[in-house]
């Protein structure tokens, strides 16, 4: 077959996959989490939420320095989809009792620098208090961009030579 007839081709009906940008979402859902353990790399739970439009995936290390941080986010996510959990859960039972689980979530933007150069914005979990119960965007922290260059002139970045504001 040297020849490519196009005539009888299927029309792709996959679409780009769409992530969560940062800011608050008043109704997100939960849609599960699974380890992950890479050779050479610390081990962490990906957790996937999305909108019914967007997703967004939650890297949360589970090495003995970062697990406390993972499990306080894991249970405020429980608190906030009005699911009660044990002290003790494995993950797999943790994933069957979140998953379809609705909640408001905020999510920050951290600049990075992407492999073309270009500054580009990646959403992630948002500060304390960052869920609530869905519809709640009232008891979320708002949502911030985490800069790579702070601005001039801002308290992050260079001082302005006057800042007098007169």
């Amino acid at each position: 077959m040297s020849v490519l007839n196009f005539k009888d081709a299927k029309e792709s009906n996959v679409k780009a996959v769409q992530r969560l940008e940062y800011g608050k979402h008043p109704s997100v859902t939960f849609l599960g989490v699974e380890e992950v353990a890479e050779e050479g790399r610390s081990p962490y739970l990906n957790v996937k939420l999305g909108n019914g439009v967007a997703d967004h995936s939650e890297r949360m290390f589970t090495s003995p320095n970062a697990l406390p941080y993972t499990l306080r986010n894991l249970r405020e996510l429980a608190k906030a989809a009005g699911v009660n959990i044990p002290d003790e859960i494995s993950v797999e039972a943790y994933n069957q009792a979140m998953t379809g689980k609705k909640f408001a979530l905020t999510l920050n933007g951290e600049e990075y620098e992407a492999k073309d150069g270009q500054v580009k914005i990646k959403a992630v979990l948002g500060y304390m208090p960052f869920c609530a119960g869905e519809g709640r965007t009232d008891q979320i922290s708002s949502e911030r961009v985490k800069r790579l260059v702070p601005p001039e002139g801002t308290a992050e970045g260079t001082q302005a030579t006057d800042d007098l504001p007169f």
